[in-house]
């Protein structure tokens, strides 16, 4: 759920539960989103957020910046997390994760949307890249 404090900021909470054959465990994250901060059509949001199962907990914060321009919206995003994994040994239970995210989505008039992602994640001593592409048209 979210409530607007301002006409251009607003609070928000997500809250989710699973359940499987070998795992349960739930998720929280809460949040401050800001909108028309640097730029007009803008929104920046900042959030933390945390993670418990049986066999692993997480607890993180990530930072977004967007801008939304006619019919083009690019956004970016950092996202930083500590994991722990229950189980193992202490030399080797916790891993440090960082993830930088970019987004770009283009929809035109036609129903075409496009959209382009891309980053980089490193958690420990190892790195790694995303990218990806997603066309789709609506009519």
């Amino acid at each position: 759920g979210w409530v607007w404090v301002h006409s251009e900021r607003r609070l928000f909470a997500r809250t989710g539960a699973w359940a499987d054959q070998e795992d349960y465990g739930g998720d929280l994250e809460l949040g401050i989103e800001q909108r028309e901060l640097f730029l007009d059509g803008n929104r920046t949001e900042l959030s933390v957020f945390g993670s418990r199962g049986k066999f692993s907990s997480l607890l993180g914060f990530r930072a977004t910046y967007g801008v939304q321009l006619a019919m083009l919206h690019w956004s970016g995003s950092y996202e930083y997390f500590q994991s722990n994994q229950l189980g193992f040994t202490d030399d080797n239970d916790d891993l440090n994760h960082h993830r930088l995210l970019g987004n770009l989505d283009l929809t035109r008039d036609s129903g075409w949307n496009l959209s382009l992602r891309g980053g980089l994640e490193r958690w420990s001593d190892k790195t790694a890249g995303v990218a990806g592409f997603y066309l789709q048209r609506s009519f």
